[in-house]
């Protein structure tokens, strides 16, 4: 392949709950996909209450779901700068385990990442498992 040649692209979501993670080499690293010639990139999220805390409040201001917006900012600085680093931004593919395949679940369901992604799997996490479903709201205000 010449530098020319643009490759696959596969985006990794991480797991860990929604609460713990990183995308971090030692984890997640590109020694298998650096012998078959794609484009790895693994993303960063907010965790916790800083990424997933939801008040449910109009007057409190506090949407939530803060980790969720961060996933789609990174899939939009894909689209729009893959090709500068081999990326082929008409072939990218979302991927995840665990809370991350909840999150891949997400992105190919809302409207916000239309044309960001061409593909997803999921491994060991959906949209709809108990994992990805909000937590008791009382719970929320008392970490709050």
């Amino acid at each position: 392949l010449t530098p020319e040649t643009k490759r696959p692209v596969l985006v990794y979501i991480h797991g860990g709950g929604f609460v713990i993670g990183e995308n971090h080499r030692e984890y997640y690293g590109p020694d298998y996909f650096i012998k078959k010639d794609v484009v790895l990139i693994t993303i960063q999220y907010r965790l916790g209450v800083l990424g997933f805390l939801s008040l449910n409040s109009e007057e409190l201001n506090v949407p939530g779901n803060a980790g969720l917006k961060d996933q789609v900012m990174a899939l939009r600085w894909i689209k729009n700068n893959c090709a500068n680093f081999g990326g082929n931004p008409d072939n990218i593919t979302v991927f995840g385990e665990s809370a991350g395949g909840a999150s891949a679940h997400y992105m190919m369901l809302t409207e916000q990442t239309r044309g960001l992604f061409h593909r997803g799997i999921l491994m060991s996490g959906n949209a709809v498992c108990p994992l990805a479903i909000s937590q008791n709201q009382h719970r929320a205000y008392a970490i709050a």
